[in-house]
């Protein structure tokens, strides 16, 4: 089974006067794209680029493909006059290896300050058969637990391209989350699971 899925992560940050009034433009001197990104102000690759450090990129480059980066998350676009930039996230996954008699995990946690998360342009997803996750949304205030009992016999009962709710569960973000974290519950999975849980993005 190969299971393709996109991810995408939806940043917005509070406005402010020198973002509103800016062009889409680097400041003098200034990369202004990285992977053909544009790299518009406040942003800007490298010190003295940005507005301040919490709008500081990086320019990766590997196999001759450059990426642009804030923090370990990849920068797939930035939109000023919404607002918001897109960026692509990693999956937490929990899987058996019938060889090993092993459960894999991959769990994981962001943290976005200045920034959070868009909470009409994501949702927390978690795909698989005799699941347990968890995720646990916290903003400057407060802290929410979430999470997903997912049980549908076999692969075989999932439906292709919907979340009904057999195989597959969907929970909405809080509005001001800028910190989520994923992980799994073993206690509840058994040996034939193959599980992923996500933030994606709407639509």
């Amino acid at each position: 089974m190969i299971l393709l899925i996109l991810r995408f992560l939806l940043l917005i940050w509070p406005a402010r006067t020198e973002i509103a009034e800016s062009a889409n433009t680097a400041l003098p001197g200034c990369s202004d794209s990285c992977g053909g990104v544009a790299i518009p102000y406040p942003f800007g690759i490298g010190p003295k680029c940005s507005m301040s450090e919490d709008f500081e990129l990086s320019c990766v480059t590997i196999n001759r493909s450059s990426t642009p980066y804030w923090g370990d998350l990849a920068v797939l676009d930035i939109n000023l006059s919404l607002g918001q930039a897109r960026t692509s996230t990693p999956i937490s996954y929990q899987c058996y290896n019938s060889k090993t008699k092993e459960i894999k995990y991959s769990d994981w946690s962001v943290w976005v300050p200045p920034f959070w998360y868009n909470h009409e342009k994501n949702k927390f997803v978690v795909i698989g058969c005799d699941t347990l996750a968890f995720v646990n949304f916290t903003n400057d205030q407060n802290s929410y637990l979430g999470g997903c009992v997912l049980g549908c016999g076999s692969l075989e009962n999932m439906t292709n391209g919907s979340c009904s709710g057999i195989g597959c569960c969907e929970n909405s973000i809080p509005s001001g989350t800028n910190n989520i974290t994923l992980w799994f519950d073993d206690k509840y999975n058994n040996s034939e699971v193959y599980s992923l849980s996500e933030i994606i993005q709407r639509g």
